[in-house]
């Protein structure tokens, strides 16, 4: 897997970085579970992990972002998780945390399902799942989509000048490009881009039910169907 895969969601934390609204909404979707300990996907630093009520464990699957935590972690994969099933009342993920699952597979859907139902194992019956992921389904406003020389399509996504600047010496540096008008886009992966039909098909095929989305971190906009001309969203279910 590519190590851009990994830096990918990091980056995002740096120009997104969580602040007391985006902690009293993730915390209202944790008091919709169950009593009982919570898992946060991807987690990178913890940040999130530790503006949870207790216990929570944050999983990574990056060996320097893990390495570099400064809070506990346990370094895994949720494709493989080191946990016994149904060990979760509640799991979360921010910022495309769970990305990275999807996009070292050229088969999406297969890899999606796989996703889909290892996250269902991890909860117990009644628990809930919050996971942040693109909702630019499709070439619209902050997002295009552009045919590759070579390869699949890719995605340029929009961030305006923090992108660049919070790209800067990583390694996601040389998929920043900058047009003519000093316009800032960043080139992502194609599979970092998910349809809404089939996300909410996987979940329910994995023994998902109540999926619900939310926008700008506000559970007021909770509706059935997807928000639109946002950027990213909340997508929040319950397990059967």
């Amino acid at each position: 897997m590519h190590k851009s895969l990994y830096q990918f969601p990091a980056l995002l934390r740096t120009v997104f970085p969580l602040d007391d609204e985006e902690r009293r909404f993730w915390a209202a979707l944790a008091a919709r579970a169950p009593n009982g300990p919570a898992l946060d996907i991807g987690g990178g630093s913890g940040e999130l992990a530790a503006a949870l009520p207790p216990p929570t464990v944050n999983l990574e699957p990056s060996p320097p972002l893990a390495a570099a935590s400064p809070r506990p972690i346990v370094r895994g994969s949720i494709l493989a998780p080191p946990f016994r099933p149904a060990s979760f009342t509640f799991l979360c993920s921010r910022l495309f945390g769970v990305g990275y699952a999807l996009a070292g597979s050229d088969q999406q859907d297969a890899a999606a399902r796989e996703l889909a139902e290892s996250m269902a194992a991890l909860l117990r019956p009644g628990g809930v799942l919050a996971i942040e992921v693109p909702l630019a389904w499709k070439p619209r406003r902050h997002c295009w989509l552009r045919e590759q020389a070579e390869g699949p399509p890719a995605y340029l996504f929009e961030y305006g000048d923090q992108i660049r600047e919070a790209a800067q010496g990583s390694i996601l540096e040389s998929r920043i490009e900058v047009t003519d008008a000093g316009e800032s886009y960043l080139l992502a992966d194609r599979l970092f881009v998910f349809s809404v039909e089939g996300v909410r098909l996987w979940l329910l095929g994995a023994g998902f039910d109540q999926i619900t989305f939310a926008a700008s971190y506000d559970l007021d906009t909770e509706t059935a169907e997807p928000p639109r001309d946002v950027l990213r969203g909340v997508i929040i279910a319950r397990r059967r």
